[in-house]
């Protein structure tokens, strides 16, 4: 099941919690960002390795799944996007595309990789991070949303990025987990696991 880590004070390393997002361990998530929160869970992110030229999908997968990590150098690498501001999908694509377009150029001039990327939503009957499946399966997609892969980059910067295009979250990746960390939502991370894939 995902993991929700505990608040920790900045600075701090959180404290992980074994729980499903919104199951009550000192942590009092709604029921409705509850959901918000399994439906980005449920996330799957494709982009093409710079490296190797590959195409990939990583895969939510149960805490403790972990992958080859694709980036030598980089600690961890922040997913950041300016499109559908609160989640909400209400204004003209174009205008998501300009914002896009203007965030890109301001990771780039920070001296990141800014790495094209889509995350995928998939239905709520679709095989989630806890699940066996694997790449055989065929999830019926519910939307998606390009963003910007960063290696590299602080988590504080990267949720300052998402917070001047409005964003409710980031993805926070590392070797080890794949974190949804709140940017205009206040939440504790959800942490689960991942996997990578390459994609024909």
């Amino acid at each position: 099941s995902p993991r929700i880590a505990g608040i920790a004070a900045s600075g701090e390393p959180p404290v992980d919690r074994a729980t499903d997002p919104g199951v009550e361990d000192g942590v009092d998530v709604p029921g409705e960002l509850r959901e918000l929160l399994a439906a980005y869970a449920r996330t799957r992110l494709e982009f093409r390795d710079p490296g190797s030229g590959r195409d990939l999908v990583l895969h939510p997968e149960p805490p403790g799944s972990r992958g080859d990590w694709p980036f030598p150098g980089a600690a961890a690498a922040a997913v950041v996007t300016a499109w559908h501001p609160r989640s909400e999908r209400v204004r003209d694509p174009e205008h998501d595309r300009r914002d896009l377009d203007d965030l890109r150029g301001v990771v780039l001039r920070a001296g990141f990789r800014a790495i094209d990327c889509v995350g995928i939503g998939v239905a709520t009957d679709a095989p989630a991070a806890n699940s066996t499946s694997r790449a055989t399966d065929a999830p019926a997609e519910v939307w998606s949303e390009p963003s910007l892969l960063v290696p590299g980059v602080d988590r504080a910067t990267a949720c300052t990025w998402a917070a001047r295009h409005e964003q409710n979250a980031i993805f926070w990746w590392t070797p080890s987990e794949w974190r949804i960390a709140g940017v205009l939502l206040r939440f504790p991370d959800v942490v689960i696991g991942w996997r990578l894939s390459s994609r024909s």
